[in-house]
């Protein structure tokens, strides 16, 4: 991905430097949420930045800043928000002021936050009272290694996890790496969207950006199918452009994780999601009972022209498979456990701790 220009990074930082110091201006405890260093749109960005409207619940001071980089943006305009964003650098300088900080890392990106991070801003993140990094497990075939993670407890020795998945959030995966784990979940709220009537559908599939071997065969396979369909990859879109987008949409068949916002958001606004079954991410194998899951990417290529069809073709199947998918989501109840979940969190009522987690002081 193309890397922000210095003069964008130059002009950012004007803006953070007249804006910080308000920002953190009397503040004991500050809360961060560390994203990646140029600007882009996807369900990780849009949960880091819902979690930090969230934890304003419960936490005076939340903002979000730039990982450690020669690079840094200040405002995201893909999708509207308030947010001002921060460089994670402007923080470490002042970190011995704070009696609380506690630091939201992705990740993937572990290890170069700790590499990045200059002796002279690890010292002064040490002379924070209470430095607490969390890192935000959102994928976990993308968690960090345990010498990864044993970079950050050089820093602190108070790290926690949270998890999106609630396949994730149990205690053989808090057990394998050794922190407390927290199921955190996730939530947007999409009811300001209108939904498409399913007669004014367009002849529109969109495509998840992940890479995948299969997908050129299954566009391949639509095209010869479906001629007269159109097949639209999302990538850098605007997110009101996506919905609206998703909303006109026959379907969206997602190549990434699966039990994903492609699958999930494509559902909440009326129009089924298609996916495979990832062990990794769906919360059990009920879900492979559904006529829009299959167990593999061979075999959704082997009936995907005649499951498309009938499913073009109808609309009570239609709207039962987005039904389906919400309810076994619990979609009506999930933002009321997502912000007790992030309530617990703050509480430090954790949900898993390591089996030779003996540190009570911690808790």
């Amino acid at each position: 991905m193309k890397l922000p220009s210095l003069f964008k990074t130059y002009f950012s930082r004007k803006k953070q430097n007249v804006l910080f110091q308000d920002a953190v201006e009397g503040c004991k405890e500050l809360v961060v949420f560390c994203i990646p260093e140029f600007e882009r749109i996807n369900g990780g960005i849009l949960s880091i930045f819902n979690l930090a409207k969230y934890s304003r619940m419960f936490r005076k001071r939340v903002i979000i800043a730039t990982l450690p980089s020669v690079y840094t943006y200040y405002r995201n305009t893909f999708f509207n928000n308030d947010e001002i964003i921060y460089r994670f650098s402007q923080i470490a300088e002042v970190a011995g002021s704070f009696d609380s900080l506690m630091v939201h890392i992705p990740e993937y990106s572990v290890k170069n936050f700790c590499n990045n991070l200059s002796a002279k801003e690890k010292e002064s993140l040490k002379k924070c009272k209470d430095l607490h990094f969390n890192i935000m497990t959102q994928n976990i075939e993308l968690a960090p290694s345990n010498a990864d993670i044993e970079q950050l407890r050089s820093i602190s020795d108070k790290l926690t996890q949270t998890v999106a998945h609630a396949r994730c959030a149990n205690q053989d995966i808090c057990s394998s790496m050794g922190i407390i784990t927290h199921f955190f979940g996730t939530y947007l709220d999409l009811s300001g969207y209108a939904k498409t009537p399913f007669k004014e559908k367009k002849k529109l599939i969109l495509f998840s950006p992940d890479k995948s071997p299969y997908k050129k065969e299954i566009r391949d396979l639509i095209s010869k199918f479906f001629p007269s369909f159109k097949v639209v990859t999302v990538k850098h879109m605007p997110f009101d452009a996506y919905v609206r987008l998703v909303s006109k949409a026959i379907c969206v068949i997602t190549f990434g994780e699966g039990f994903d916002g492609y699958f999930l958001q494509a559902c909440e606004m009326g129009t089924p999601g298609i996916a495979v079954y990832n062990d990794k991410f769906f919360p059990d194998k009920s879900w492979l009972k559904l006529p829009n899951i299959y167990d593999s990417f061979p075999a959704m290529i082997e009936t995907l022209a005649g499951d498309l069809q009938e499913l073009a073709s109808n609309e009570k199947l239609y709207s039962d498979i987005c039904e389906v998918v919400m309810k076994k989501n619990k979609t009506k109840d999930i933002e009321k456990h997502y912000i007790n979940n992030i309530k617990r969190f703050y509480e430090r009522d954790y949900d898993f701790y390591p089996k030779a987690y003996k540190d009570e002081n911690y808790i």
